[in-house]
C-alpha cells in the first residue's frame, strides 16, 4: 500500500508545482462543489420513501423519533393553506389507512370540508356557545373557528362482520378494535402532515357529536360515528414541549 501512495504523492506535488495558483484554487473549488452537491442530493433523497426505508437503522430511527417528539397540537394557524397542501393531505390519509387494524375492517372514513360545510359547523358551534355563555362568547368562537383553514372529519363505520360484537364495553369487541384503529389512523395523519410542516389539532368537542353535525358533513348517523375533527394548516407558532408529569420509570413496569 505504501509503495502505491508514495508515487501518487510525487505526482500530486509535481502537478501542483506546475499548475498556476489560480487554476489550483479553481480545481479544489470545483472538487468541493461536486462533493457538496452529492451531499445535498443525498440529504434530499431522504424525502423519498424507498431511500428512507433503505437507510441505516440509526438514520430511520432518528428521523421517525424526532418527528414523533417534535409534533405539537397547534391552536393558531395562518389564514391560508400552504402550497401543495392537498397532495400532502392525500399522502397523510394514505398513511392513516395503513394503521394497525386487527380484523382488517378498514373502518375509517374521511370528510374534507369546504367553505360551506365549514361555515355551517362554525355557526352550529356559535349557537351552542351562545346558549351557554352569551352572544359575545358565541361570536368570538365563530370568528376563531372560521379562521382555521383546514378541516378533516374522521369517522368510524359500525362493524359489518357477521356475528361481530358491537358493544364498546366489551374489550374484545370489533367495535372497540375499530375505534382504536381509527385513533391510530388519526395519529398517523398528524405525524405525516407534521413531517411536511403542516400543523394539526385533533379536536373532539361537543359539536362533533351534535345531532346536526352528521347532516352537515354528509354521513349517516346509524352507520358511522365521529372519531374527531383534524384541523390543519401552517402553524403561526410552535408551542414548546409540555412538561410530562410522568417519566419512563413511572409508566414502565418490568415483569420478570
Amino acid at each position: 500500500m505504501l509503495l502505491l501512495i508514495v508515487p501518487l504523492l510525487q505526482i500530486t506535488f509535481a502537478s501542483s508545482a506546475v499548475m498556476p495558483s489560480a487554476a489550483l484554487f479553481s480545481f479544489y473549488q470545483s472538487s468541493s462543489s461536486v462533493t457538496n452537491e452529492r451531499k445535498r442530493k443525498r440529504r434530499l433523497s431522504y424525502d423519498d420513501k424507498t431511500t428512507c426505508l433503505n437507510a441505516r437503522p440509526q438514520t430511520r430511527h432518528r428521523y421517525v423519533q424526532s418527528n414523533i417528539l417534535d409534533r405539537r397540537t397547534i391552536n393558531d394557524f395562518e389564514p391560508t393553506l400552504p402550497p401543495n397542501w392537498e397532495m400532502h393531505l392525500n399522502a397523510a390519509i394514505d398513511a392513516g389507512i395503513h394503521a394497525p387494524n386487527h380484523r382488517r375492517t378498514e373502518p375509517w372514513r374521511f370528510y374534507l370540508l369546504g367553505e360551506q360545510p365549514k361555515t355551517k359547523i362554525c355557526t352550529l358551534q356559535q349557537e351552542l356557545v351562545t346558549a351557554s355563555k352569551g352572544d359575545l362568547a358565541g361570536q368570538a368562537k365563530y370568528d376563531r373557528w372560521m379562521a382555521i383553514p383546514g378541516w378533516l372529519v374522521v369517522t368510524c363505520r359500525g362493524s359489518t362482520i357477521e356475528g361481530g360484537d358491537n358493544d364498546m364495553n366489551n374489550p374484545t369487541s370489533v367495535s372497540r378494535e375499530d375505534y382504536a384503529a381509527c385513533c391510530c389512523a388519526v395519529q398517523n395523519i398528524c405525524l405525516s402532515l407534521h413531517s411536511r410542516g403542516i400543523g394539526t389539532k385533533w379536536t373532539t368537542g361537543p359539536v362533533n357529536f351534535n345531532e346536526d353535525f352528521a347532516n352537515v358533513v354528509g354521513f349517516k348517523k346509524d352507520e358511522e360515528y365521529v372519531v374527531g375533527t383534524i384541523w390543519f394548516g401552517t402553524p403561526q407558532r410552535i408551542p414548546s414541549m409540555p412538561v410530562k408529569k410522568l417519566g419512563l420509570s413511572d409508566v414502565l413496569t418490568r415483569v420478570d
